[in-house]
């Protein structure tokens, strides 16, 4: 006969914290509320965060707010007070819920994961650090600062998580941290439920622009997804394909600058900015094809998901993901990226990409194979990796 202590002990269940310095609207978070929902039920779940906008996202797991007062402004002195008042409070929680495994998402939460004791370390890394960690002032100083974390500190995790092969190399490679640490765990998509919510009707007031062949594109507005290039590409585009709408589904800082681009190119009444939507597949699915043109990412879920919607994609070869996603042009037109010196070159590039979906050979062909290849990226075959990693 078993032991009180003994049966207690069996039937605990395995406890894991995913940690975010902010709990906001985006892809970071859409790809673990996807995690989190797929796990299986052994594993108890707990998501911290230290400050949020509103959940954007469903997880299945507690909710946990470890703000400390202050927030992170100011000056050096401020930040560092800040990040110590975070860390004592993280290490405080992991020691009273009795976490087992901590896992981190962002360069900020990594830092304190690494630093926090008594459990399961493992860091993930889900964009392009040489690109993320660039600027210029301040910026830069702080990149240097965590490009010294990331050299030194990473490798006391017990794992670290790539959600690309290319991040995977430029862990190995820009900072030495050993290959047998890594694991690569792409993003992991419901295509059922995707497919079941892109069937959902529009808005009447939407309706009306998708009489139209739409080019729609689907992230936050800021320099790093690309938007100043994508108008310009469809300015070149609408020449030949008189009628064409573009959409784009974010928010973002950019949004001012967007829409002074949008009248120096003559663009007013073509362009269409409708915010986040929560299923922005009905959209996608309506549209004609979805062009990707980010300046660097991790591992695009707006692109795997407009393939899961059976929309061809015109994407840009940048660090990392699209590459790995639509191969050399083979699931994918993939348009050689250089938006510095050859700019104008990239965007007639793109722009070439939207004509050659228009036509419909072209657009039939990539839409079949958008369709087969978003299946290689199932949320039950990510789940499971993730699952040998949080409780090995």
């Amino acid at each position: 006969m078993a032991l009180p202590c003994e049966t207690s002990a069996r039937l605990r269940k395995h406890r894991v914290l995913f940690l975010f310095a902010h709990l906001h609207k985006g892809g970071m978070q859409k790809a673990v509320s996807n995690i989190s929902c797929a796990l299986p039920p052994e594993i108890e779940q707990y998501v911290a965060y230290f400050g949020t906008e509103n959940p954007g996202f469903p997880y299945k797991g507690r909710l946990v707010d470890l703000t400390v007062p202050g927030g992170m402004h100011g000056g050096i002195a401020r930040k560092a007070w800040n990040f110590a008042a975070r860390l004592g409070r993280l290490q405080r929680f992991i020691d009273e819920e009795g976490i087992d495994t901590v896992v981190s998402f962002g360069e900020a939460a990594n830092m304190l994961n690494i630093l926090t004791r008594r459990k399961r370390t493992v860091l993930s890394v889900r964009v392009s650090l040489a690109e993320s960690l660039g600027g210029t002032g301040i910026n830069r100083v702080y990149g240097n600062v965590y490009r010294l974390v990331i050299r030194h500190l990473y490798k006391r995790a017990h794992r670290i998580v790539a959600v690309s092969s290319g991040i995977a190399g430029d862990l190995a490679a820009r900072f030495a941290i050993p290959a047998g640490k890594i694991a690569v765990i792409t993003n992991g998509y419901d295509r059922r439920q995707i497919i079941a919510l892109s069937a959902e009707p529009l808005e009447h007031e939407i309706e009306p622009i998708f009489a139209h062949p739409v080019v729609i594109n689907v992230g936050s507005l800021t320099c790093q997804k690309g938007q100043e290039h994508l108008l310009r590409s469809f300015a070149l585009a609408r020449r030949a394909i008189p009628g064409l709408q573009l959409v784009i589904l974010g928010e973002g800082p950019l949004r001012g600058r967007l829409d002074d681009l949008v009248r120096e190119q003559g663009l007013a009444g073509q362009v269409h900015f409708l915010g986040f939507r929560l299923n922005p597949f009905k959209y996608v699915a309506r549209s004609r094809m979805f062009v990707f043109t980010s300046l660097f990412e991790g591992f695009p879920n707006a692109l795997v998901e407009a393939m899961v919607c059976g929309v061809p994609v015109v994407a840009t070869d940048c660090p990392t993901g699209p590459r790995e996603i639509v191969g050399d042009s083979e699931f994918g037109i993939l348009v050689p990226m250089n938006p510095g010196a050859n700019q104008a070159e990239m965007e007639a590039r793109i722009a070439e990409g939207m004509v050659r979906l228009s036509e419909a050979d072209c657009h039939a062909h990539y839409r079949e194979m958008a369709r087969r290849r978003s299946e290689a990226f199932d949320i039950r075959s990510a789940a499971d990796k993730w699952r040998s990693v949080i409780a090995p």
